[in-house]
This record gives C-alpha cells, sequence and structure tokens, in this order.
C-alpha cells in the first residue's frame, strides 16, 4: 500500500505518488475517460474504489469514493451523449459524425473510381486503398470500363454488391464455411 493522490479531470484520470512535501508528485498511471475504463464500488468496504483498465485493476482506498464515482459517471456520460439509453447515444455519434465531416476538408464533391468487370476485385483494390481520408467522407461514384451508364446511385451499388459478392466467393479463399450452408468465417 502507498499514498496516491487520484486526479480526474473530464478527459482523464490520473493516479500520483504523493510525497511528503505534497507538491511533487510523480505520475503511477494516466488514463483517458471512456467507456473501456472502468471503476466499480467495492461492496465489502465503503472506502474501495476498483478502478479496471487493459487487464490491469487498482483498487483505491478514499473517503470520497462516492463523490470520485459520481463525477467519473457525469464526465463519462458527458462524453458519450448525456444518457444511457442506446437511441441517444446513436444521435450523440451521429452528430459528432456531421460535425467532423463539416469540419473535414473534402477534396472534392464526390470520388469517381472507373473498374474492370473481369478484374474487379484486384481494380477495387488498386482504386480503393490509396484514398486519402477526405475522399471516403465524400460520396463514392463507381463505374465500368467500356459501359456507358450515368450513376444515379444503382451503378454504384451494383459495384459494392459484385464487391461483396466476390469477397465471400470461397474461390477467393478469403472466407471459409464453417460448415456447409452456415456462416462464413475469416
Amino acid at each position: 500500500k502507498i499514498n496516491v493522490s487520484l486526479l480526474l479531470t473530464p478527459q482523464q484520470l490520473q493516479i500520483s505518488n504523493q510525497f511528503a512535501l505534497g507538491f511533487l508528485s510523480t505520475r503511477i498511471y494516466t488514463v483517458k475517460v471512456r467507456p473501456s475504463l472502468k471503476l466499480q464500488m467495492c461492496t465489502q468496504d465503503d472506502k474501495i474504489l476498483v478502478i479496471e483498465h487493459m487487464n490491469r485493476i487498482i483498487r483505491v482506498s478514499t473517503k470520497k469514493r462516492d463523490l470520485v464515482f459520481a463525477t467519473y459517471m457525469y464526465f463519462l456520460n458527458s462524453r458519450i451523449g448525456q444518457s444511457n439509453h442506446f437511441c441517444d447515444k446513436s444521435s450523440f455519434f451521429y452528430e459528432e459524425m456531421r460535425k467532423l465531416h463539416t469540419k473535414s476538408k473534402v477534396s472534392s464533391s464526390h470520388t469517381a473510381i472507373v473498374v474492370d468487370r473481369q478484374y474487379l476485385l484486384k481494380d477495387a483494390q488498386e482504386k480503393l486503398l490509396p484514398l486519402k481520408n477526405s475522399q471516403w467522407r465524400a460520396p463514392i461514384f463507381a463505374s465500368f470500363s467500356g459501359e456507358l451508364g450515368v450513376d444515379a446511385g444503382g451503378v454504384t451499388r451494383e459495384f459494392f454488391n459484385l464487391v461483396a459478392r466476390e469477397l465471400m466467393n470461397q474461390s477467393n479463399n478469403l472466407f471459409k464455411p464453417l460448415s456447409p450452408g452456415l456462416t462464413f468465417l475469416h
């Protein structure tokens, strides 16, 4: 057992050595406030707070355990949309994605790719892998070489359907069936 100080901010939880002088300390453990960080109140002792993250368990004894726990839950909920309900978290997530999308600089209004049906997976890989993040955020329009067509969504939908079908094709050896007629496994 060692004396430690516990610092909880909206961004992180930090545990530090507490020295006699009080103003000098050494950081022992720091972790971001996120759902993967688990804080639990020990039922046998009303002072024990159990901190669990990445298979590391730290037991902290504090008279203000309930206050630390309540503050952590407040900070965590403020990061995930102020609610424990899935629909609220989902709305929060999509709103954050919209904010990211509007902040990012999309290089063009859309990303256009042309692929050959005969070499669909190879062409798709060559055209899609080098795309930058901003290009992935823009709408992707696909067309097939040597074919005329105006893409109002149908040609791109066909492209992604064919790519998905080819990915699941057993002859490509990307996936194998668990047993005949059952779900595929990578």
